[in-house]
């Protein structure tokens, strides 16, 4: 599968469309993701290292379910980062920062980039 560089990490589309992505996403150590929330349900299982969001650390093998009511900023703890695998549905909802005012262009470009 092809993979797509983002900031401190590598994102591959499995499968999907722009309603639900199947993802493998690499995050390089103290890596965070911007804080968002979901407009649908993300599903996420640790293949290995570690990351933290919600006060809890996620460690190889576990699962994450994430929704609408859950605001957070995922971190990368382990020192060989971490990898995961997602199935996103719908789109996520960033709260700060650059991705803030381009949610809805940011989601284009990334349905475009991830579908190549």
């Amino acid at each position: 599968f092809p993979s797509h560089d983002i900031k401190g990490g590598k994102i591959s589309k499995l499968q999907g469309d722009s309603n639900n992505s199947l993802l493998l996403i690499y995050m390089a150590p103290g890596e965070e993701v911007p804080l968002h929330s979901h407009s649908g349900v993300e599903y996420s299982c640790v293949i290995s290292g570690s990351f933290a969001a919600d006060n809890t650390e996620y460690v190889t093998g576990d699962f994450s379910r994430s929704d609408k009511n859950v605001i957070h900023s995922p971190k990368a703890t382990s020192k060989a980062g971490c990898l995961l695998v997602s199935n996103v549905e719908n789109k996520l909802e960033f709260f700060q920062g650059f991705f803030k005012p381009l949610n809805g262009i940011l989601w284009m470009f990334l349905d475009w980039k991830l579908s190549r």
